[in-house]
This record gives C-alpha cells, sequence and structure tokens, in this order.
C-alpha cells in the first residue's frame, strides 16, 4: 500500500497473583511509508467512527485469530483482548460475522474479549446493551475499558454482561502520593470483587505501580513495567521464553 499498512502489536496482561501471562492486548499501528510507526491516537478514532470501521474490525479480528492459534501452541488457553467501537454495537449482523470467523478457527469464545470504552458505552446504554449481551451468551469475554474516565454507576455497571474491569492508567500509574486518586483506584478493584469482575490495572510502569496494585488485589496487570507493546513475532518469542 502506497500509504502503508495498519498492523497488529501486542502488549502482555500479567496476574497479579502468580506472575504468570493470561493474556495480551491486541493494539494497532499504522506503518506509514514515509513517517514510520504511526501511534492509534493519530488516526484509530477517524477510522471507528467511519466508513471503515467494520472492515477495520474485521481484519483485527482474523489478524487476532490467527494470531491465538499460534500462541497457543506455547500457552494453551492464551487469551486476547481487542477494542470494539461502540459505534459497530448497532450494526445487526456483527455477531453474526463475529461467530463465522470464529468458526472457521479452532479458538474457543473464551479465549477472545472485546473491549468498550467506559465513556462511550454509558452514553449509549440502552443501544449497546442487547449485542453485548448476545456476545456473552456466545462466550466471549467483555471488558469495559478506560474505567474511571467516564460516569457509571454500580446500577449501570451491574446491568451490563462485563467480564472484566479495565481500570484506566490515570488512576494507576504514581497515584501513592495523590489520596483521591488512590480511592478511585481502590473503589474500582472493590467493585470489581463485589461484581465478580477480574480486574486489570493499565498503565503499571514501574516498580511502587506492581507493589499497589497487588496489594490492593487486583487481579491483573497491564504495561511497560512488564513488557511494551510487541510486534508479533517478539510477541510469541515472549511467550515461548515465559512458557519454559
Amino acid at each position: 500500500m502506497q500509504s502503508g499498512e495498519i498492523i497488529a502489536y501486542y502488549q502482555p496482561k500479567i496476574s497479579l497473583i502468580d506472575d504468570q501471562i493470561v493474556g495480551a492486548e491486541v493494539l494497532a499501528r499504522w506503518q506509514h511509508p514515509k513517517h514510520g510507526m504511526v501511534p492509534p491516537a493519530a488516526f484509530l478514532e477517524h477510522i471507528e467512527n467511519g466508513p471503515l470501521a467494520l472492515p477495520h474490525f474485521l481484519f483485527q479480528l482474523a489478524t487476532t485469530l490467527d494470531f491465538l492459534k499460534e500462541a497457543s501452541i506455547y500457552l494453551p488457553g492464551f487469551c486476547a483482548s481487542m477494542n470494539l467501537p461502540v459505534p459497530l454495537l448497532s450494526e445487526h449482523d456483527l455477531v453474526d460475522k463475529i461467530t463465522a470467523q470464529l468458526e472457521q478457527t479452532n479458538i474457543p469464545a473464551a479465549q477472545l474479549t472485546f473491549e468498550v470504552t467506559e465513556t462511550s458505552v454509558m452514553s449509549n446504554l440502552k443501544a449497546c446493551l442487547s449485542t453485548l449481551t448476545r456476545l456473552r451468551i456466545k462466550g466471549f469475554g467483555i471488558a469495559m475499558d478506560d474505567y474511571g474516565t467516564g460516569y457509571s454507576s454500580m446500577k449501570q455497571l451491574a446491568k451490563c454482561p462485563f467480564t472484566e474491569l479495565k481500570i484506566d492508567r490515570s488512576f494507576v500509574h504514581a497515584v501513592t502520593e495523590d489520596q483521591k486518586l488512590l480511592s478511585i483506584l481502590t473503589a474500582a478493584i472493590n467493585i470489581s470483587q463485589e461484581l465478580e469482575l477480574t480486574s486489570v490495572a493499565e498503565g503499571v510502569e514501574d516498580f511502587e505501580d506492581w507493589r499497589l496494585a497487588r496489594n490492593l488485589n487486583c487481579d491483573i496487570g497491564q504495561g511497560f513495567y512488564f513488557s511494551r507493546p510487541l510486534p508479533k513475532q517478539e510477541m510469541l518469542a515472549y511467550l515461548m521464553k515465559r512458557s519454559e
């Protein structure tokens, strides 16, 4: 492509209970022939809110399923999470299209989690709920991403079929000196436990972030302390090393 191509990177998700790798988040990068590797903030919102949203999502889904087939060689049951743009939840046949791709592989639905951002999904909860529920019934995981940046209530969270709560990095990294942020982090983890959701601390950048999240009984950590996002072959090498 003259304009380059969008490729997938993978950031490990690590259990804070036993330090084992449990999965990875799939992150889009744009390999531009002139500007090099372009981060998602520069292009992803434009794609996800335009006519390319569905083709891009289905391409990323196919890429993720191919990755999971290879990753499962090293760690059976390895899971991946990927972003699901909230506008696509209004597509009447979205679940059928996802299921059709899955049926071409031997990957169980439970190995795939779809992430939706708190602000987007809670601003249009009624329209999103039906599709999210159908995905959950099929066995997929559903994660609320960037938790803490929106205005969801316990009642709203209880209505949604979430399996995972991803706490935004602004409430994780270097919050020990800010009592208000620390209180939000603590409350988010407690809410996860009350609702029997897996809690994920995003933005674990250093040892102090790791120790705090672990001491607060957060389930999973993700961030540069463990690994930066990796291209596919580096991620597979990372998995192979961790599985030895």
